[in-house]
């Protein structure tokens, strides 16, 4: 991930929570809120924690999120109209922590959309195919929305799962940011990614960035989704979506 945006012209910085300790711990929260302070993106990126257990690094990601410093420090960054990405794991974090797709961390209600186990009730490793469905975020303006996106999953919790009226939400505000076009996990109406209210923040399955133009040279179609360098270059063009 961090390759990805340095290729865009990003200047980047990987911070590690070390919870080895409590004292540790509390360390590792404040650096990271100072850390936040001093960004204009965060990045949550995919990973397997035990397993990946049910609600797999999701659960984690969330509390973390929702630590109190962790979360001032957040909702001060998104105030200043700054953006977020979650990939796979990181994405369910963003879910859990009810930034995505309300834009807030907050508690979240039974109803909410979630990721759940796969249709076909294991792990999921394949390439997919995607496409844009709402360019109204900042991460997806540089991409075209007639385009289809062979891209890379790895994942056992990737279905996307919302009831009707939850989904309604989500049609009638244009927060579902990306498809698929052969659904490899079951997610309701094909749902790969979301967006949040102002689209500054963005989550999805499908790994970005495991795909590049060296990798998969056998597979036909456009394997390059570049939601980083659209990330970037929100920055670079003053901030206009």
């Amino acid at each position: 991930m961090e390759m990805n945006f340095r290729e865009a012209g990003a200047d980047t910085k990987v911070f590690v929570v070390n919870d080895t300790s409590h004292e540790i711990f509390a360390e590792s929260v404040v650096r990271c809120a100072e850390e936040i302070e001093k960004a204009h993106i965060i990045v949550v990126p995919g990973g397997f924690s035990f397993s990946d257990e049910p609600d797999g690094s999701g659960k984690f990601i969330a509390t973390f999120l929702k630590h109190p410093t962790i979360r001032e420090a957040v909702e001060k960054f998104l105030a200043k109209d700054h953006l977020m990405l979650g990939i796979c794991n990181g994405f369910q974090g963003l879910i859990k922590s009810g930034l995505l797709p309300y834009g807030k961390i907050q508690e979240t209600a039974v109803d909410d959309p979630t990721l759940f186990f796969n249709d076909v009730y294991h792990h999921v490793a394949r390439l997919t195919k995607t496409g844009i469905h709402s360019s109204r975020s900042p991460w997806l303006q540089e991409l075209s929305r007639d385009e289809e996106y062979t891209l890379p999953v790895s994942h056992s919790e990737g279905k996307f799962v919302a009831d009707e009226a939850r989904l309604a939400y989500l049609i009638e505000n244009d927060l579902i940011a990306t498809t698929y076009t052969d659904n490899p996990n079951g997610s309701v109406r094909n749902i790969e990614g979301i967006v949040s209210l102002n689209g500054n923040i963005l989550g999805k399955m499908a790994h970005n960035e495991r795909s590049r133009d060296s990798l998969f040279t056998n597979v036909d179609g456009n394997r390059r989704q570049d939601i980083f360098m659209s990330g970037v270059r929100y920055f670079t063009n003053g901030g206009k979506k």
